[in-house]
C-alpha cells in the first residue's frame, strides 16, 4: 500500500511552501516484499522491509526555505550548522 494524497499533503504540511515536489521509493510506488506500515522494523532486524519515501522539493529561494525549515524541524539538520 502506498501513501494517499491525504497523507502527501500531510508530509508537505510539515514543510515551508515548495514549488514543486515529487516522490519515489515503494511508499511512493507499490513493490512486492513490503509491509503496508511505512513503521515496521526493517528487515535488518528480522521483519519484513518497511516503506520507504524519498521526497524531492523544488523551492524558488533555497537560502530561505532552508531557514525556514531549520525553524520548523531543527533535527533535519547537523549541529554543526548555525543561523
Amino acid at each position: 500500500m502506498v501513501l494517499s494524497k491525504d497523507d502527501y499533503k500531510e508530509l508537505l504540511e510539515r514543510f515551508p511552501s515548495v514549488t514543486f515536489a515529487f516522490a519515489y521509493g515503494s511508499g511512493a510506488i507499490e513493490q512486492g516484499g513490503y509491509k503496508k506500515d511505512i513503521y515496521s522494523e526493517s528487515s535488518a532486524l528480522g521483519g519484513e522491509a518497511f516503506l520507504m519515501l524519498d521526497v524531492i522539493f523544488a523551492v524558488d529561494d533555497p537560502v530561505s526555505w532552508h531557514l525556514e525549515n531549520k525553524r520548523r524541524n531543527p533535527t533535519h539538520y547537523t549541529s554543526f550548522i548555525s543561523d
